[in-house]
């Protein structure tokens, strides 16, 4: 005898999970995102049957979980160890503020090493949710649409950050050796112009063996034992770019604010990394020993503890 309760319930059921699995499957994966003022992009991709997701936040590999809407990342920057969570929310859930437009937002807190705890919120990339006041400005991460998003948006806001173990005109590096890597977006049977902003403050090193324009060294290698390197390496077609070329030796820093256009495969990995090589650094004073802010970049309008490089794109072709 057909035991019709039964099957109701197995179809309801599975009406229920596959609800579910399409909601999940609707909501973004890719995010502007501002942590406690740092900010730039979190992408990800979704399993669905384990609700596990794994992917990019703020140029650092993340993994985690994804169940509803509650969202938790595993973040492990400069030797740290952060939780990301939060809950995503749309017009349904959490619509109180009068100009929300009913795009998706994520609202939460990061924990740091268990201890510390900032706040991070996060806006479905190409949307502002109708908040007149936290739109990503022109240029700053999150400004990407089209094909710029889909072949560079994974570089966008990426830093090379060498922290100072404690402030001071000359410091130990509380990470010598910082090295993030990502993969573009794109038609890997084609190459793309991607047009790059850096801003940061820097010491100089000297390159030798390549081309120099400015502080961006086509090629080449370091010609100093001591100074800090700060490299960009593609992978397809093969290049490699040095950002801060000067004069290894002058103890102060420089703010540098430059653009450059590279050519790049898509589907090719693009490596960031730095080398304090004798363990030290200038520290962020400029000729006059006074600290130099990067206005409009973060910590703006405070000093970065150290010395540190923000790449944003641009335009891609």
């Amino acid at each position: 005898m057909t035991n019709k309760p039964f099957y109701r319930l197995l179809l309801l059921g599975s009406v229920m999970f596959l609800t579910s699995m399409c909601a999940l499957a609707a909501l973004p994966t890719t995010w502007w995102v501002n942590g406690n003022g740092y900010t730039g992009l979190l992408v990800y991709t979704l399993n669905p049957q384990t609700q596990r997701i794994s992917g990019t936040l703020l140029g650092t590999p993340v993994e985690g979980y994804l169940v509803g809407r509650h969202l938790v990342l595993h973040r492990h920057p400069a030797g740290n160890t952060q939780l990301w969570e939060g809950w995503i929310l749309d017009r349904t859930l959490g619509s109180a503020i009068p100009s929300y437009s009913g795009d998706f937002i994520i609202a939460g807190t990061i924990s740091v090493n268990g201890d510390q705890v900032y706040p991070w919120f996060g806006i479905e990339q190409g949307k502002n949710a109708g908040f007149t006041m936290g739109q990503p400005p022109s240029g700053a991460p999150g400004g990407l649409t089209g094909q710029a998003q889909v072949v560079a948006g994974t570089l966008h806001g990426l830093r090379w950050e060498m922290p100072c173990q404690v402030k001071g005109a000359t410091c130990n590096a509380a990470v010598p050796r910082p090295v993030k890597s990502t993969i573009l977006g794109g038609d890997p049977n084609r190459t793309y112009q991607v047009t790059l902003r850096f801003r940061g403050v820097v010491e100089q090193q000297s390159y030798a063996g390549g081309q120099q324009d400015g502080l961006w060294y086509t090629g080449g290698r370091s010609a100093d034992g001591n100074y800090n390197i700060y490299k960009l390496e593609i992978t397809s077609p093969p290049q490699t770019y040095f950002l801060n070329a000067g004069r290894a030796g002058i103890r102060r820093c420089w703010l540098i604010d430059y653009t450059r256009t590279i050519t790049v495969r898509g589907g090719a990995t693009v490596i960031l990394s730095a080398d304090a090589q004798d363990g030290r650094l200038i520290g962020n004073v400029d000729d006059q020993g006074r600290p130099i802010v990067v206005p409009g970049v973060p910590p703006a309008p405070q000093p970065y503890n150290g010395q540190f490089i923000q790449m944003d794109v641009i335009e891609v072709k």
